[in-house]
């Protein structure tokens, strides 16, 4: 009999991890999170201090190390893959019209990784007239599911819209791209977005106990899926733009942080201060001159445009 946990219950299994794991550390997009289990090659002995430990994590973070109970007392050693060897890539195109926004997602699977993409889902705001789509990928429905923007420093949770390939069939390979759509009152912001290869192991009932508990911080979604600050629906119509331009701050600040934008950029420095006269109450905008020079910059841009009327007088 198989064990039904992340098989049939994605969401359920990835609450229960959460609370589990609630003492880890924050996780913060596109950097290397801290490994949640011990080191261990498999060779020689294992790491000093690990008591009773049985389960570890190989020195490249893609397969466990198991010492696996054998019925005469002594252990063997198993390997497992865990499908993480994955390097995706996110866009997000964002258009409105007479209070209506339209959020396209371009999610491809770099050419580089081993392992097919079958989950995608986007923290959003909690619109009941929300409308998703994709051609290949089900789900898309906004779950009551409470999810943290991973990544964010002080950002309020949102609610979860989700999408799954294909669990029994190959998902996205390496090389191919898919897109999502999400059309909703809210207004863009910066958010949080991940995807992974599910299920990680083939877990069954077979499993001895302690072994399943150990592996909970390997199989955490904070941990090894792959997170993405993104923009999506984060603001209802009535939230004041002094908000939203604080908000915007605080991201930028962690895309810089996190390398993805540069704080030398003379495009966003002259964001920056467009949204620190917004945040003190300014009602004068001062028009976006200099032209966005990366892929970030841009979408920034397009956001802003949206959520806030900013004004670009740039080059095209």
């Amino acid at each position: 009999m198989r064990w039904r946990l992340p098989l049939l219950s994605k969401q359920k299994f990835a609450s229960a991890a959460a609370i589990l794991l609630s003492v880890l550390g924050p996780v913060f997009a596109q950097e290397m999170p801290a490994p949640p289990i011990p080191i261990w090659s498999g060779e020689g002995s294992v790491p000093a201090g690990s008591g009773n430990r049985k389960v570890f994590l190989s020195p490249d973070e893609h397969s466990v190390i198991i010492l696996w109970p054998n019925f005469d007392g002594t252990e063997k050693m198993r390997r497992f893959d865990l499908h993480n060897t994955i390097f995706p890539d996110l866009r997000v195109h964002m258009e409105g019209s007479s209070g209506s926004f339209r959020y396209r997602y371009d999610l491809e699977n770099g050419k580089e990784s081993k392992d097919s993409l079958r989950d995608f889902f986007v923290v959003i705001y909690p619109d009941p007239q929300m409308q998703t789509n994709s051609t290949l990928w089900k789900g898309g429905l906004s779950l009551p599911t409470v999810k943290e923007r991973v990544g964010i420093p002080g950002a309020p949770p949102g609610r979860l819209v989700d999408w799954m390939c294909c669990l029994d069939g190959q998902g996205l390979s390496p090389g191919g791209d898919t897109n999502f759509t999400l059309n909703t009152e809210a207004r863009p912001g910066f958010t949080s977005a991940s995807t992974e290869h599910f299920p990680h192991l083939d877990l069954t009932d077979e499993w001895p106990e302690e072994i399943l508990d150990q592996l909970g911080p390997v199989l955490d979604p904070k941990w090894i899926a792959h997170h993405f600050i993104t923009l999506g629906p984060r603001y209802g119509p009535d939230d004041p733009a002094t908000r939203i331009a604080s908000d915007y701050i605080v991201g930028i600040q962690e895309l810089i942080r996190i390398h993805r934008l540069e704080s030398n950029s003379p495009f966003m420095k002259e964001v920056i201060a467009d949204l620190d006269a917004i945040s003190a109450g300014s009602s004068t905008q001062i028009p976006i001159t200099q032209k966005p020079h990366s892929e970030m910059e841009a979408e920034i841009l397009n956001a802003l445009q949206l959520s806030l009327h900013v004004t670009y007088n740039g080059p095209q």
